[in-house]
């Protein structure tokens, strides 16, 4: 039987599925169970990654786009990893998409409880008496307030303790079901299990966060979302994003008073760093991949819709060296990536 999985919520659940069915095989017939998996999960990303540059080419809110890819990255996941490579359309475009014009705390609600997140960071396996400190790790040093923000390990461990028991519904409840305790939060695939949640009240950069269960993540969600070293990172990378290399410390810092000032709403910072920028001359701005071919594209195609790209710049990025949803962190560093694709292809600025 062919494998196939679909661009939303359901490939997340039927990969989980088809992988138990595996489990159940042996010899032979598990080794071709996991090639058609593989295969499908291949297929799957294939076809959005194709899907997310046409959307580049032709959306009428080019914009919107070269916002969820600044997001996307931000929150950077690999489509290499197991689950994740099914999980990330539902991902960008639920987690991600409808909250790039909104409230950064909201986004980072639906980013800590998606699956893609969760198993991408390991915190599947974050429960009590069994910490894993990666997703915490990543949360504050490159998700909310950056690697000079001036956290600790200490608050690292908190953090960690906070998101235990974020992880997957199980397959078969066994003789328990999670689900059944009012703390419970399901959705979808997602379940915050009590059981696995880590008790008694958390310090967090000098708060007390008192146990709560779910409410514990809110409560840490505003906390970094309100603190000021977020608002620095998070409008100095995205005014860094948008304006360019030319981006400077006085810009950044009235984008940050605009994300200060209206809690994280998106859409007013992205106006506050317009607003500034006006009648400035465009700095030099380094292209990943990505933005390098829709912007190409874009100019060539001089605001006619591309009623059939070809393969042929659907496959550019992978011949830049970095194929969409790899977790190549493309906005983390420009020389990362320059350097080596200068030498293949002569030019990586604009």
């Amino acid at each position: 039987m062919t494998i196939s999985f679909s661009p939303d919520a359901s490939a997340i659940s039927r990969f989980r599925q088809e992988q138990a069915a595996r489990a159940r095989l042996t010899g032979e017939e598990r080794r071709l169970a996991q090639e058609g998996i593989n295969r499908a999960r291949r297929e799957l990303v294939q076809s959005y990654s194709d899907l997310t540059l046409r959307r580049g080419f032709n959306s009428p809110d080019a914009e919107t786009e070269r916002l969820v890819w600044f997001w996307f990255n931000h929150f950077n996941v690999s489509s290499q990893k197991g689950l994740v490579g099914v999980a990330v359309p539902d991902y960008v475009d639920s987690a991600i998409r409808p909250h790039v014009r909104g409230s950064f705390r909201d986004m980072l609600l639906s980013v800590l409880s998606h699956p893609a997140m969760l198993v991408y960071l390991d915190n599947v396996s974050n429960t009590a008496g069994r910490g894993n400190e990666n997703l915490a790790r990543e949360l504050l040093e490159l998700h909310t307030m950056g690697v000079s923000g001036g956290y600790s390990q200490a608050d690292v461990r908190e953090v960690a303790r906070i998101l235990t028991g974020m992880g997957l519904r199980p397959l078969t409840p066994g003789g328990r079901n999670p689900e059944d305790d009012p703390l419970a939060i399901a959705r979808g695939e997602f379940l915050f299990d009590p059981y696995k949640h880590q008790g008694g009240a958390k310090q967090v950069l000098g708060k007390t966060i008192e146990a709560a269960g779910f409410a514990e993540v809110e409560a840490l969600a505003d906390l970094l979302t309100t603190h000021p070293a977020t608002a620095r990172h998070i409008s100095g990378k995205l005014s860094r994003y948008l304006l360019g290399e030319a981006s400077n410390e006085v810009q950044q810092a009235h984008a940050a008073s605009a994300f200060a000032a209206t809690q994280g709403d998106l859409a007013s910072t992205v106006a506050a760093i317009q607003r500034v920028a006006k009648g400035s001359a465009p700095g030099r701005t380094f292209k990943d991949p990505y933005r390098y071919v829709t912007t190409a594209v874009e100019l060539l195609r001089g605001g006619q819709a591309m009623q059939r790209p070809s393969r042929r710049p659907l496959s550019t990025p992978c011949l830049l060296g970095a194929a969409p949803f790899l977790a190549v962190r493309l906005l983390a560093s420009t020389h990362a990536w320059a350097r080596p694709t200068c030498i293949r292809i002569g030019m990586c600025r604009s």
